[in-house]
């Protein structure tokens, strides 16, 4: 089961809310709480800035606390970069990670780190233009390339930033295109 991040906004759950709710599913009987940032369409995570001093997880101190509060396996997933932000979690009660972003530009990332094998260097992000919404979009659309790539075969590029995330704006622009004009198609 998925505990969103995005559950948190205005109008959702409060934090002590989704306490209850997670000691409910785990007396529903499920098997793991998966924390994270966000989805495809909606990752809460952009922008978000990680705690002074750290690179940790997005929403560790809320995982390490809710782990206090519940016997459900938690498992983390958002901003775990580095075998030591991994290692950090689940030292501090994290019983699983959950890794997204590296894997889509070092798909053997998790077999290297159990390996043992010097981690691999991850691709910069897009370059920044200080509006985080677009920021954040960037970030989405390069990633989003290397996922396509991957899917037709092709290794992912280890330089992402505009030159991966101008295919994918481009994808998606034309994605939107299409479903406007059916949607619009449907209506008349």
């Amino acid at each position: 089961m998925k505990l969103n991040s995005t559950d948190f906004q205005r109008g959702g759950l409060s934090i002590e809310d989704s306490f209850d709710v997670a000691s409910a599913l785990g007396g529903a009987g499920i098997d793991l709480l998966e924390i994270s940032g966000g989805n495809y369409a909606m990752p809460a995570m952009e922008g978000v800035a990680h705690p002074a001093g750290t690179t940790s997880g997005y929403f560790l101190d809320y995982a390490v606390e809710l782990g206090r509060r519940v016997e459900t396996p938690l498992m983390l997933t958002g901003g775990l970069r580095t075998r030591a932000d991994m290692e950090g979690a689940l030292a501090r009660g994290i019983d699983m990670v959950g890794i997204a972003r590296p894997m889509a530009s070092v798909p053997d990332y998790p077999a290297r780190i159990l390996a043992g094998e010097p981690e691999p260097t991850l691709p910069r992000d897009p370059r920044r233009t200080g509006y985080r919404p677009i920021d954040g979009y960037l970030q989405l659309a390069a990633h989003n390339d290397q996922l396509h790539r991957m899917a037709h075969g092709l290794a992912p590029k280890n330089s992402a930033g505009l030159s991966t995330a101008v295919p994918a704006i481009a994808r998606t622009g034309r994605a939107a295109l299409r479903q406007a004009r059916t949607t619009a198609a449907e209506v008349v």
